[in-house]
């Protein structure tokens, strides 16, 4: 009977956060830091994320990191610049989760933002012949 005052209280507290896109920022999309930020366990971040948001606080804060990276982007920013700012591990990494987001890596996406042609591949083992 003791835990269920507590775990009403700490939902209480999560229930009250407005804008969770701005406590993620300042956490650098950290799940742990999130939990401490809003004075509740890891374990109770978790389930608040599975019962509201429908998924795990890991997975919603990745996805609220890559709109971020399309608009520095746009502004000429550097995947390594990129990476470094929205607190991915490495820039691999970075492009990694971009590519599985939207289909492509983050070099091509910003051509056809800018409205430029595609790079042509070719398939191995065909010449080259566009260059005669």
């Amino acid at each position: 009977m003791g835990t269920k005052p507590k775990r009403s209280l700490e939902r209480s507290r999560l229930r009250a956060v407005t804008d969770w896109r701005v406590l993620a920022c300042q956490v650098r999309y950290h799940p742990k830091l999130l939990a401490e930020l809003c004075g509740v366990s890891l374990r109770e971040l978790e389930r608040f994320f599975l019962a509201e948001m429908k998924q795990p606080p890991r997975r919603w804060l990745r996805v609220q990191r890559l709109p971020q990276a399309t608009q520095m982007l746009s502004q000429g920013r550097t995947q390594k610049d990129i990476a470094a700012a929205l607190a991915f591990s490495h820039p691999s990494h970075f492009i990694r989760r971009f590519t599985e987001s939207y289909g492509c890596t983050p070099g091509a996406w910003l051509r056809r933002s800018r409205g430029a042609t595609p790079r042509r591949t070719r398939a191995a083992g065909v010449p080259d012949r566009s260059r005669r």
